[in-house]
């Protein structure tokens, strides 16, 4: 299902913080590098990133500018009535880290399925080093009641302030194609699991091949 961006003022908030977002995009300067083929997001999706700063949310839409990006957050970044309200107002979907947070993964494959765009951090905390491990199945299951497929995204912070941000962008992944099944069980959402962190792991590495370039 495809989702043109069209103008909705019910709409206007996030698309306000958006533009603001794409502002730090002076200091970012980021470049994409596709693994596989290249082009823009069309219909639903679900972006899966690792995170290894505080302005990780900000760059996600810096990357994928020309949608509206759905970003998922703990309870701690939400907390608060107004800054609360705010991030809702944003786009921001509320999730619970220390339990399996039902509710957070209906309402992000609910917006998958009408063709949006959802984007989280699978580790669920900022890991600096730059790992690629501990992902968590959320991710898995909004794409498996979303219908809609895994996009890998890698990037790290820059050495020095003055380079432009990398960002390596994987290849879909169908996580019910993989599957084979209409009715994909525990054991079916960890090897998918599995095979999400290979992925972020084939993106760590080309991004570290081009970084050795430099």
């Amino acid at each position: 299902m495809k989702r043109a961006r069209v103008l909705d003022i019910r709409r206007f908030p996030m698309d306000l913080a958006e533009w603001i977002c794409l502002l730090l995009d002076v200091a970012f300067r980021h470049r994409n590098v596709y693994i596989g083929e290249k082009g823009k997001l069309r219909g639903g999706a679900v972006v899966v990133a690792n995170h290894t700063s505080f302005i990780d949310p900000f760059l996600m839409n810096c990357v994928f500018w020309y949608r509206r990006v759905f970003l998922m957050a703990s309870e701690e970044v939400m907390a608060g009535k107004v800054r609360g309200t705010l991030l809702r107002w944003a786009g921001c979907i509320k999730i619970d880290r220390t339990t399996a947070d039902l509710r957070a993964i209906r309402a992000a494959a609910a917006l998958a399925r009408e063709g949006r765009v959802v984007a989280l951090f699978p580790q669920g905390h900022i890991r600096r080093e730059g790992d690629t491990d501990a992902v968590k199945s959320g991710a898995v299951l909004i794409a498996l009641q979303g219908n809609a497929p895994l996009i890998p995204v890698y990037s790290r912070r820059r050495a020095h302030w003055w380079q432009r941000r990398t960002v390596v962008i994987g290849e879909p992944m169908d996580c019910r194609a993989l599957c084979g099944k209409p009715m994909p069980t525990m054991a079916d959402v960890a090897a998918l699991t599995d095979e999400l962190q290979k992925r972020l792991a084939a993106c760590k590495e080309v991004y570290d091949q081009r970084e050795e370039k430099r």
